[in-house]
């Protein structure tokens, strides 16, 4: 089990009943997907589709609120199998890593913005970005859902501290990091839509926008290398790694 404190708490439930929201939710995630400046070499690709099946795809099938789109980025129409209702999108431009900041409203990123409006139908719409080995907390949709207000937007939802899981060594860390992570939403309009997650560099988004973070949300950040990382603020010593992903040991 999951250690539960009172500055970390997650919530355990099974399935909950679904319900009609009046905004469009997109989980999105970049597969193969180069970067100007970057990209992944064919030896690279396989080993991030490894971890996508470990990893970010048995996350997304098993939410609790299953009312989302799950919507993956790619360079080329990709050959193997994803998971039902996962949404495969070939990307002919790369994608830009914007590093400059700006509170002017930029479409860095046009050709992922008008895949994201394909898959819109309501007035609003909300966006949560996430790396394709990563993982989100089987309830995170559903807690999610329950915070976002109509009234605000564009405004952004994040977590609040994560779980680092380094996987070489079987070790679970909490972290959190003073701007905006990795895992964070933001709710737009969906007649001005720009597509905000990925137009800005994620810690950029709380200098753009207002927002809040939600405490109860909960996903985990996987660490498959020796590299130290910031953010750490306390180790668990009891966790679930099935919370996050039944094919994750």
């Amino acid at each position: 089990m999951i250690n539960q404190g009172t500055t970390y708490k997650i919530n355990l439930g099974t399935e909950l009943p679904q319900r009609s929201v009046e905004f469009d939710h997109l989980i999105v995630t970049r597969g193969n997907l180069n970067w100007v400046g970057g990209g992944f070499t064919p030896a690279q690709s396989k080993r991030r589709i490894e971890l996508m099946n470990k990893t970010l795809r048995p996350s997304i099938e098993q939410q609790t609120n299953k009312n989302f789109k799950f919507i993956s980025l790619w360079k080329e129409k990709p050959t193997h199998n994803g998971i039902e209702g996962e949404i495969m999108e070939v990307v002919k431009s790369k994608f830009v890593l914007n590093k400059t900041f700006t509170k002017t409203p930029v479409i860095h990123n046009p050709e992922i913005l008008e895949i994201c409006k394909k898959h819109i139908t309501k007035d609003y719409v909300l966006v949560t970005k996430i790396d394709n080995d990563d993982c989100l907390g089987m309830n995170f949709v559903d807690v999610l859902q329950k915070n976002v207000e109509l009234t605000n937007y564009p405004y952004y939802y994040d977590i609040r501290a994560w779980r680092t899981y380094k996987m070489q060594i079987k070790k679970m860390e909490i972290a959190k990091l003073p701007y905006t992570s990795m895992f964070l939403s933001v709710l737009e309009k969906s007649s001005d839509f720009i597509c905000y997650p990925y137009n800005y560099m994620h810690p950029q988004i709380n200098e753009v926008l207002e927002g809040k973070h939600i405490l109860e949300l909960d996903a985990l950040f996987t660490q498959h290398s020796d590299n130290s990382y910031t953010g750490f603020i306390g180790q668990e010593t009891r966790f679930d790694l099935k919370h996050y992903s039944p094919k994750l040991t």
